[in-house]
């Protein structure tokens, strides 16, 4: 689409087109590289209009898509958005990795785990995969049940995860999770469940019982 839309007002003379977007207007501007053969490489950059965003001699930014980004891009973008989480949250980040790592002891080979992190007194569950041979063997509760520990002892009192449809909703479920929303048709045709418990540290449990 965006070639076609490029190559379309490349061929159209005046200036470049202007599209309005809600209040604000776009300018999509294009760069044809290496002279005008007949059929050119193009490349389509995003400006918005600085005097209706930023005022007169103001900066302007690109607005620039990209489907391979450097790493730099990423920690530019979530350093100032920890920053300003940490200014509004009722505690600041204290994010910091989680894994359970489920291995051949002859080898040392990764065969499965878990990969989580806490953060905000809660554990969020990524990744948690038990090769089919290994399975109904107890290992995937004995893995989350040991994530769950050492989450409660670093102040902990939730913990999160998602899944499929097709995969484990079920083992979840009888481990103590409940879900707390559903994303349908994702992917088509089925959903993606996602579901949360509620952490106690075992003396707490136990008082429970007892009181």
């Amino acid at each position: 689409m965006w070639p076609r839309l490029c190559e379309k007002f490349l061929t159209q003379p005046g200036p470049d087109p202007v599209f309005p977007a809600g209040q604000l207007l776009r300018r999509f501007r294009v760069e044809p590289a290496g002279g005008v053969p007949k059929r050119p490489p193009l490349r389509c950059t995003v400006k918005t209009e600085k005097t209706k965003l930023f005022g007169r001699g103001a900066m302007q930014p690109t607005i620039t898509m990209t489907d391979t980004p450097e790493p730099y891009v990423r920690k530019a973008i979530v350093g100032p958005l920890i920053d300003f989480n940490n200014s509004r949250a009722s505690q600041p980040e204290d994010y910091r990795p989680l894994v359970v790592v489920l291995s051949n002891p002859a080898t040392s080979g990764v065969l499965g785990g878990l990969w989580g992190e806490t953060n905000f007194a809660h554990l969020h569950v990524d990744l948690l995969f038990v090769p089919e041979t290994l399975r109904g063997k107890g290992l995937g509760r004995q893995m989350l049940l040991q994530a769950e520990q050492e989450a409660i002892a670093r102040g902990c009192r939730g913990a999160w995860l998602d899944t499929y449809s097709f995969q484990a909703r079920g083992f979840y479920e009888r481990l103590g999770y409940a879900v707390f929303g559903i994303l349908d048709d994702y992917p088509p045709g089925q959903k993606r469940i996602f579901l949360h418990k509620v952490l106690v540290a075992q003396n707490d449990a136990q008082a429970g019982k007892t009181g």
